[in-house]
């Protein structure tokens, strides 16, 4: 399930996002965070990661239908992020334009 407020953004973690260290950001959740490759600081279990929302092409609906699927790069904190699958996480927005990743 994917929720989001205007300065949160939650979702559970797939076992592919953990394998492969992503975090899916969904279409409609791009709001929440600045322009797709405009670089923002994230802070995991306090310590600060500038990252950016990369858009990644794919053709998971078919050769006709090619699309974007949007993601933040985590290998560099991808040992901070939980390692049980479907945890739920958060993205929150801080006043000052920082982002906090939160895991329950």
């Amino acid at each position: 399930m994917v929720k989001q407020g205007k300065t949160t953004y939650r979702r559970k973690l797939s076992p592919n996002e953990i394998r492969s260290g992503y975090i899916l950001i969904t279409k409609n959740a791009l709001r929440v965070f600045p322009n797709v490759g405009e670089p923002f600081k994230l802070y995991v279990k306090s310590k600060k990661f500038n990252v950016s929302i990369k858009g990644v092409s794919c053709a998971c609906m078919g050769p006709g239908k090619p699309h974007e699927h949007y993601r933040i790069d985590a290998s560099k904190f991808k040992d901070r992020l939980p390692s049980r699958m479907w945890t739920e996480i958060a993205i929150e927005r801080n006043p000052g334009g920082t982002y906090v990743f939160v895991s329950k």
